[in-house]
């Protein structure tokens, strides 16, 4: 199995919103294409892999096919943190596909990043956001996923200012702002840690991650017993490792 890590989830371009122009596609694959998109959407890989794969026979210079295709095959058993080997190879296969048929496509390589990065590949997997951040200069997913690796790296500064962009561009983005908290906590900026997981929990009072992370920097701020029931909220949430925080941290 490929090795998840703690950060938050990095980020696919997917299809919550997808409007493609299909000049010069057979309508056959774009009924295809759309009930993949549809497949997608209700979690069912195996039969989003099965549609884009129709549409690739029909349309085989079909990059948009591929690319969600690759996103197919990289959640098929059933998230990220559980793809194995297999999954990761077959899906960068699929984006590397996209990319030779269209290399101006900024998608793909924002994706074929994601698994690189879940393949430990991080030098490789921030190249491919590069690119991505060049075709297309406000990508807020781009920007985390690529923050997400320099946190990998222990460049936690470099972090920051990624997370920062992403949120510049989205300033909805909840995951980025408790991933930069997660950075500056680990830079010592304890009372900034706080104020970007405050953010975090306005938009999901229910963020475990914004509870804990939280909780550790009132802890080194000295705020223990604020930070404890922040723990505790997180423990309540579902993260056993929060019991363990309060233990190491509160008792």
């Amino acid at each position: 199995m490929v090795k998840n890590t703690n950060f938050r989830s990095l980020v696919l371009a997917t299809v919550s919103a997808v409007f493609i122009c299909f000049s010069g596609f057979s309508q056959k694959s774009q009924e295809f294409f759309s009930k993949g998109n549809d497949m997608i959407k209700n979690a069912d890989y195996i039969s989003a892999i099965h549609d884009f794969s129709v549409a690739i026979r029909l349309n085989h210079k079909y990059a948009e096919a591929y690319n969600f295709r690759g996103i197919s095959k990289f959640l098929v058993k059933g998230g990220a943190d559980r793809a194995t080997w297999q999954e990761v190879n077959a899906a960068i296969k699929d984006y590397n596909r996209a990319i030779r048929i269209n290399p101006n496509y900024a998608d793909p390589y924002n994706n074929r990043g994601v698994a690189k990065r879940f393949s430990n590949d991080y030098w490789g997997a921030i190249a491919d956001y590069n690119i991505a951040i060049k075709l297309n200069p406000s990508y807020a997913e781009a920007y985390f996923n690529r923050g997400n690796s320099k946190m990998a790296l222990k460049d936690y500064l470099g972090a920051v200012k990624d997370y920062d962009k992403a949120i510049e561009f989205n300033a909805k983005y909840e995951d980025a702002y408790v991933a930069r908290g997660m950075a500056k906590r680990k830079m010592k900026d304890f009372s900034g840690s706080v104020q970007d997981n405050n953010k975090a929990l306005e938009f999901n009072p229910n963020d475990i991650d914004a509870y804990k992370n939280r909780g550790l920097s009132k802890i080194k701020l000295g705020e223990k017993e604020s930070g404890w029931l922040d723990l505790s909220k997180a423990g309540e949430l579902g993260d056993r490792e929060a019991y363990e925080l309060i233990k190491k941290n509160c008792l």
